[in-house]
């Protein structure tokens, strides 16, 4: 049976231990954003019809699209909005149609978008070098982190999806490669990997590495327009996705059937976003929960993964827009979006209440 003192002794070394996990948890407490970030500009108010996938133009340049469908580059340095009018004018040429237009920017200064017939067209900030390059349709457009090549992914998109009411898995059909430091030279198409089917495009390092992510799993269910227009369908569509806190990230080589590389990851909480460095060797992901959304980062395999900061959640009822989540904790708002890793790799920039903003990577 034990004495009196050794139970004090006990007592006292239980406190000590649960006083130093206290004392360590609050050193390790994660940043609020964006207290930890800088606020660069409010994010402007874009046509619906054009949106930008990429805005990093260089390591202080972003761009974008005004209300009046003028693209514009911001310098970060500066403070100030640059016009693009001549480029302005060359997209506007090339994009008339319905469809809307996705523009990419490249971290070496060049711009490529789609136009209505499906003809990739690639140019730089100030207009120059403007080149029209193959048509590809039903593609998923990208710029390679080398900042000369492009590549599109035409996908398979099947002809009842509104009547399946489940969103299938993505197949690939081919990649087509283009280099703008050869634009006389035609485009390589190759078959895409048939094991590729099912898996997300995060980022295009080079012509011959891809990484990519299992697909959350998605849901589709019809939606009631309330006054559709003539000759307009009385339904739309609207899409749930189910995050997972289980990722799966691939390293392809588009040429070879087998992945180079695959790793298993598993996150504190549900991935809403992930992004890919430039350079390819990390991974900044959007995690969402009823505590809010965080932002983590990791080595492309999972490794020395590291908590940047969180942004608390806040209750639907005290907001009066009406915004909601799509995802399972849709009573929450999802104040932030749009994760991308500077070009130096040194900072992640993200949108937060309608701005950008940046903060260092750890």
């Amino acid at each position: 049976m034990a004495n009196a003192g050794t139970i004090r002794v006990v007592a006292i070394l239980v406190v000590l231990a649960t006083a130093a996990h206290a004392a360590a948890g609050a050193a390790a407490a994660p940043k609020l954003l964006p207290k930890a970030a800088s606020r660069l500009y409010p994010v402007p108010r874009t046509p619906q019809s054009f949106f930008v996938i990429h805005p990093w133009l260089s390591r202080h340049e972003l761009l974008h699209i005004g209300p009046d469908g003028v693209l514009y580059s911001f310098d970060i340095a500066a403070g100030k909005d640059k016009r693009l009018d001549i480029l302005t004018r060359q997209f506007q040429q090339h994009t008339k149609g319905p469809s809307p237009v996705a523009l990419d920017g490249s971290p070496t200064g060049w711009v490529l978008w789609v136009s209505g017939d499906n003809r990739v067209h690639t140019a730089r900030t100030d207009g120059s070098d403007l080149h029209p390059w193959a048509s590809v349709p039903t593609a998923t457009y990208r710029w390679c982190s080398d900042g000369h090549h492009w590549l599109a992914a035409t996908t398979r998109i099947p002809a009842d999806l509104l009547k399946s009411r489940q969103i299938p898995a993505i197949g690939y059909r081919t990649f087509t490669v283009g280099d703008i430091l050869r634009p006389a030279a035609a485009v390589s198409t190759i078959p895409a990997p048939s094991a590729m089917t099912g898996q997300e495009l995060l980022r295009c390092v080079s012509d011959d590495r891809v990484i990519t992510r299992t697909h959350d799993q998605e849901q589709i269910s019809p939606w009631p327009l309330p006054k559709p227009r003539p000759g307009q369908t009385e339904f739309g569509f609207m899409i749930k996705r189910t995050p997972r806190k289980i990722q799966h990230i691939f390293t392809w080589d588009p040429h070879r059937s087998a992945p180079l590389a695959n790793y298993l990851i598993t996150l504190p909480e549900p991935v809403s976003e992930a992004a890919v460095s430039v350079d390819g060797r990390r991974i900044v992901w959007l995690l969402s929960s009823q505590r809010g959304q965080s932002l983590w980062v990791s080595g492309i395999d999972g490794g020395h993964l590291r908590e940047v900061g969180i942004a608390p959640a806040t209750k639907a009822a005290n907001r009066g827009s009406g915004r909601r989540n799509s995802s399972a904790h849709s009573e929450w708002y999802r104040d932030l979006s749009s994760v991308e890793w500077c070009p130096d790799g040194k900072r992640i920039a993200f949108v937060f209440h309608d701005a950008w903003w940046v903060v260092a990577a750890p």
